[in-house]
């Protein structure tokens, strides 16, 4: 075998071996990419939405602080005396990605929702309720 042939040989190699590891790991990250930003949409879209239920059930929280002196220990001692149901964008699903949870938590004198906005560092929010302030972890 010539030297020009062996050569030749190993160009063809190299291409294949090219081929076969460096074009499927260019797929599969373009594919984590896209999922990540439609997991980012999803989020921004949730995001929106649980901002709007926030105005929804805050009132029935601080009415119940009225009446009982503290924030309820779980949204569930709200009903059926201040609300009818708490709203889906306030519930966590059980079988979703971990990141979409929200967690209601109470201090007495004081409750929060903890949630995040995108997929990513950083992107923790706490909701303040009795004051109404939003801030980020």
């Amino acid at each position: 075998m010539s030297e020009s042939s062996s050569s030749t040989i190993q160009k063809i190699f190299y291409v294949f071996i090219a081929i076969i590891i460096i074009v499927p790991i260019a797929a599969l990250t373009s594919y984590i990419f896209q999922a990540k930003d439609l997991v980012n949409q999803d989020l921004k879209e949730l995001t929106i939405q649980r901002k709007l239920a926030f105005t929804q059930i805050r009132p029935a929280l601080i009415d119940y602080k009225k009446e009982h002196g503290e924030f309820p220990d779980s949204l569930q001692q709200l009903i059926p005396d201040y609300i009818t149901s708490i709203p889906e964008e306030l519930q966590s699903p059980d079988d979703e990605n971990p990141i979409m949870t929200i967690k209601y938590r109470s201090e007495g004198s004081n409750a929060f929702f903890h949630y995040q906005t995108s997929f990513g560092q950083a992107t923790t929010v706490n909701y303040d309720i009795g004051n109404n302030t939003f801030s980020n972890e």
